[in-house]
């Protein structure tokens, strides 16, 4: 998408063909991992989703994921239970 994004910044590309590998998902995650999620969520955990996601997938430190936390778009479970989109 980087491609894409700096084509409409020039008027010099007249064509632009964008190509996305084959990917399968699933071989991209540890082994288990949706399942994990899953029952973390019917647990009541679905607050640690994120986090075991930042971990576990994107091998995220216990740096990275406080700053994750502090910055103002990270919305808590609770708050965000507490506080309904309208």
């Amino acid at each position: 998408m980087v491609g894409a994004r700096a084509a409409t910044l020039t008027s010099n590309v007249a064509r632009l063909v964008l190509h996305e590998p084959p990917v399968d998902p699933a071989a991209l995650l540890p082994a288990g991992f949706l399942e994990r999620l899953d029952d973390r969520v019917a647990d009541g955990e679905a607050e640690t989703v994120v986090e075991s996601f930042g971990r576990e997938v994107l091998h995220m430190g216990d740096s990275q994921i406080e700053d994750d936390r502090s910055q103002p778009s990270c919305v808590s479970a609770r708050d965000r239970s507490a506080h309904p989109p309208a």
